[in-house]
């Protein structure tokens, strides 16, 4: 089994062009809590409540996954109203917002 980091710098060693990087992940204006408006990215005021919500969640001692079914079974919408939400997108945020630490496991480096 190879790593994406070999599998990447075989790739390049062998000139073997890699594909475009994904513009969308890279676009922090789409971020929870933010919208477009006229090209800019500014504060959007009910995305910001939700995420007051989670990290209030987080403070209770929920569990990411808890929080995402909480917020399904709230009906709140996703970003791009989506079907439902994932802990991952919890985790995401309470990440950026300084809620959320990562536990490595012993051996492991973060």
């Amino acid at each position: 089994m190879c790593s994406k980091t070999q599998v990447r710098n075989l790739l390049l060693k062998h000139e073997i062009p890699l594909r475009e990087p994904s513009k969308y992940h890279k676009d922090h204006s789409r971020s929870f809590g933010k919208r477009q408006v006229n090209g800019e990215a500014v504060d959007h005021k009910k995305e910001l409540r939700i995420i007051e919500t989670i990290k209030g969640m987080r403070e209770e001692g929920m569990t990411a996954r808890a929080i995402a079914r909480t917020l399904d079974t709230m009906k709140i919408p996703t970003k791009k109203q989506g079907k439902g939400w994932h802990h991952h997108m919890v985790i995401t945020i309470l990440k950026r917002e300084g809620f959320y630490e990562t536990k490595c496991k012993p051996g492991r480096k973060k």
